[in-house]
């Protein structure tokens, strides 16, 4: 079955202060209840005193869970956000790595600074509501996706978003739930302009695929950047979760152009400090 979500939007009453929507209807689809999702690593381990590194290891923990359940991040609908004193020096860190996982369809939202939470060590907490797929939890069904038929992305519906970008590159989404009503996939062009250094990232726990469409870079990839390879035209490369890497463009005067494809309905981007490749 089709979902209808809709967007209530109320012009009437106070402005929003962020992306969020005041109301959504749904129509369709199942409802999928997910408990308060913590920042903690698959060891149990959590960063002690850091409420950014928790909050980006509590929104990738929650994709995680909406996927099992068989749904994308756009499927959630609600959110109800909790968060500790340190919230306030680093709201801005806070925003942005949401902004990643919900770039656009925004769920309705709920945020609260607590005096407390059942570990001292906790300093972010998310819980959700998605209304995901018919089709049992974990299927992928992905029959929404694909019962309309081909979906041509043109060009000019690439979407540019500054919050997913990284120093040096310059990233197209394409093929996405938000252009194409994509569920498990997101397709980007990529360009890196002459001369250029991209900044180190790493994509989280999704796996990506590149082909290389122009110029020459060199890609570097470990915890420091300590290895190091060139590619041009024609090369396809493998991009395994959490590895962290960075391009450089070979070139003064072209740029360094390729497609990637990654399983994930977000471009699932996360910038890193590292020193500068080699």
């Amino acid at each position: 079955m089709t979902i209808d979500r809709r967007t209530i939007e109320v012009p009437s009453i106070y402005p929003m202060t962020w992306q969020y929507s005041p109301a959504i209807s749904v129509r369709g689809g199942r409802t999928l209840y997910i408990s308060g999702i913590i920042g903690a690593r698959p060891d149990g381990s959590i960063p002690v005193g850091d409420i950014a590194a928790q909050a980006e290891l509590a929104f990738a923990n929650l994709e995680q869970v909406v996927r099992a359940g068989g749904g994308v991040m756009r499927d959630i609908v609600k959110v109800n956000v909790y968060v500790g004193e340190e919230y306030v020096a680093r709201a801005a860190e806070l925003r942005t790595i949401r902004q990643r996982y919900f770039p656009s369809d925004f769920p309705t939202s709920t945020l609260v600074r607590v005096a407390g939470f059942a570990n001292p060590d906790y300093l972010f907490e998310i819980e959700a509501i998605a209304v995901v797929p018919d089709g049992p939890a974990g299927s992928g069904d992905e029959s929404d996706a694909t019962t309309a038929g081909l979906v041509i992305v043109a060009p000019s519906d690439r979407i540019i978003n500054a919050a997913e970008q990284t120093r040096g590159m310059i990233r197209e989404s394409g093929v996405t739930p938000e252009t194409a009503g994509a569920r498990q996939l997101w397709t980007g062009y990529v360009t890196t302009p002459p001369g250029m250094v991209s900044g180190a990232h790493h994509h989280g726990d999704a796996e990506s695929s590149i082909f290389v469409i122009s110029g020459q870079a060199r890609f570097t990839w470990g915890d420091r950047l300590e290895h190091g390879r060139d590619t041009g035209p024609g090369d396809f490369i493998y991009v395994p979760p959490r590895v962290i890497h960075a391009e450089r463009n070979l070139s003064d005067t072209e740029p360094f152009v390729f497609v990637v494809a990654r399983n994930s309905g977000t471009m699932t981007t996360v910038n890193v400090e590292v020193g500068d490749p080699a």
